[in-house]
């Protein structure tokens, strides 16, 4: 069945994704191993329910190595661009887990940040009238109680909400956590991909040599198969490092030994990912 019948649901697609498992089996059989490594990882967690930073950093991890499950399938069906939004993703989460290791508020900070998402929302809901669609919303009386119940312990803590969520923007966040150099390169490298930017619809695009378009573009591409799964390698060993420390598993030496033999699959001619 033709790619041009079904796009990547087609059975053509499937066997494109064969042929691209096969030019990066040994990137991918890596991760497939990290993967196995981090997934018995996470039992080895002892987690009490009544400490937030425990079960926050589980949580986070969980994140992570989920997106890293999501993306390694994207990249082996050649969907280029929708692995770099989950990638993003997958850094977002990184980052929070990194600072709550680190930080013995950063729960608190972050559920409160929550609450204060929350209140975006019921504004939204009030102000757009959802709730005369949807029932679940509730009424308007009872969505106006929630708001102002919110805006009060908020006021009683002496917070500014604006002035608290400025300093807990993504930019902010990667700071805090070490990681603007990081947030700088890649974050905003795979804005476009995340946002629907000029950059990636234009690898939508056919250009002749004149540069005029001369075709739309649709199906796989491993273009940047090497980049996409060394960085989901690193995210999820810098995850697993995060947590072995945190929850104190003696796991560093097969941490390092998986960073190793990236750095050999990276070092072999035509591996690059600059």
């Amino acid at each position: 069945m033709p790619f041009g019948e079904n796009g990547f649901l087609g059975k053509e697609a499937l066997r494109m994704a064969e042929q691209i498992k096969t030019t990066h089996r040994e990137f991918l059989n890596l991760c497939y191993e990290i993967n196995s490594f981090a997934q018995k990882l996470k039992n080895a967690f002892e987690i009490h329910n009544e400490d937030p930073q425990e079960f926050l950093a589980a949580s986070f991890f969980i994140r992570v190595l989920e997106n890293a499950q999501a993306t390694v399938i994207l990249v082996e069906r050649g969907l280029e661009l929708e692995t770099s939004t989950i990638l993003r993703s997958m850094f977002e989460a990184l980052v929070y887990l990194k600072r709550c290791v680190n930080e013995v508020d950063f729960p608190q900070k972050y559920m409160q940040y929550g609450e204060i998402n929350r209140l975006d929302n019921l504004k939204v809901i009030l102000d757009c009238k959802l709730y005369e669609k949807y029932e679940k919303f509730g009424n308007e009386e009872g969505i106006k109680k929630m708001i102002s119940e919110i805006e009060d312990r908020f006021l009683q803590q002496n917070i500014n909400i604006k002035e608290f969520k400025k300093n807990f923007s993504k930019k902010k966040n990667a700071e805090d956590a070490g990681m603007l150099e990081l947030y700088n390169s890649f974050y905003s490298v795979t804005s476009d991909s995340a946002h629907t930017g000029l950059g990636a619809l234009q690898k939508h695009l056919k250009l002749n040599e004149d540069g005029k378009i001369i075709e739309i573009n649709h199906g796989p591409s491993d273009k940047d198969a090497g980049m996409h799964l060394t960085a989901i390698a690193e995210f999820l060993l810098h995850a697993s490092d995060y947590v072995c420390n945190f929850f104190k598993i003696d796991k560093i030496q097969e941490i390092e030994k998986y960073h190793k033999q990236l750095k050999e699959i990276n070092s072999r001619p035509g591996n690059s990912t600059g």
